[in-house]
């Protein structure tokens, strides 16, 4: 379908993404200070989205199609809106592609995880799809699609019966990921990410997405890829509200408890008792750190300590 046609969804994909608009801008190409620049200017969450997909045509111009928007809300698991765009695509008489389905990730060896204080493993289901999370990383063409880390490589992907696209090298430093929902970004998440690298540890071993995943690169394969990085040593996991909510943080969850990664919870604004018995009965008896959440920015010192000891966890490792 020609690029401009997109704008006839516009309205019904603001009236049903409403506050997961910022999921759906990260996966349409915009980073950290544009998305702070359209939540800053509009005054509901409606209005972001209708202003933020409209900013996305004027960027991208004719690159800016409905192919590229059920793309981006899928990848932001809002597979309800693409079902519904899909739905008036066939009522308007339009031809659409079949859906690709993501590829899932082979099983590897479920481990021991990092201190849970209870010592039965969580079942994890392996029929979800891939998950989209990444380290930085560029594609080359051989033929086929091969992911060149900008760091230095793992020796191999994890699991017994899967075959690595990547060749067996020396493993390199020691890297960490932040799972998180993106409502808890700038309350806490991105100035934590950023006292991570203030106290020492470098830049390029912090997954967080807004720095990690280049443009016009795969962002499920960059996920994917910095999941089973052997050099990812520890899993920050932040537990919200509305992080529970979400596909891809829980399938990131499920891809590092299948590889036995040692994972720090921190429990923002969150009942153990309720994350126990509604999402994670493993993660909620993990020793962690718990942060009330105020609808502020956390202070100072709280995120400083928290960085501290994520930093002596990840040099223990």
């Amino acid at each position: 379908m020609a690029g401009q046609g997109v704008e006839k969804y516009f309205f019904q994909v603001k009236q049903e993404v409403t506050s997961d608009w910022k999921d759906l801008a990260f996966f349409l190409g915009f980073d950290g200070p544009e998305i702070s620049n359209i939540d800053y200017r509009n005054r509901d969450d409606r209005s972001r989205c209708m202003d933020m997909l409209q900013e996305w045509k004027r960027k991208y111009k004719d690159a800016a199609t409905t192919e590229v928007l059920m793309e981006a809300l899928s990848n932001a698991g809002l597979q309800s809106v693409v079902h519904g765009l899909k739905a008036k695509r066939i009522r308007t008489g339009i031809r659409t592609e079949p859906a690709t389905q993501p590829e899932t990730l082979t099983q590897p060896q479920q481990e021991t995880m990092g201190q849970p204080l209870s010592g039965k493993p969580e079942p994890v289901s392996s029929s979800q799809p891939e998950p989209v999370s990444s380290w930085h990383h560029h594609p080359v063409s051989t033929g086929q699609t091969e992911l060149v880390p900008s760091w230095q490589p793992p020796q191999a992907m994890v699991g017994p019966s899967r075959k690595s696209d990547v060749p067996a090298r020396p493993e390199g430093p020691k890297k960490l990921f932040i799972v998180h929902g993106g409502e808890d970004k700038e309350s806490l998440v991105e100035p934590l990410a950023h006292e991570i690298v203030d106290q020492g540890v470098p830049m390029e071993n912090v997954f967080y997405d807004m720095w990690s995943i280049e443009h016009a690169t795969s962002i499920k394969e960059s996920i994917a890829f910095a999941i089973q990085d052997r050099s990812c040593k520890l899993a920050v996991i932040v537990v919200s509200e509305d992080m529970m909510k979400k596909y891809w943080p829980k399938t990131e969850f499920e891809e590092f408890l299948k590889r036995g990664i040692r994972f720090f919870p921190i429990f923002y604004g969150v009942n153990l008792a309720d994350v126990r018995t509604n999402y994670s009965p493993t993660l909620a008896d993990t020793r962690g750190v718990e942060i009330p959440r105020t609808g502020n920015r956390v202070d100072d010192n709280t995120i400083a300590g928290t960085a501290s000891t994520i930093r002596k966890i990840l040099r223990s490792l």
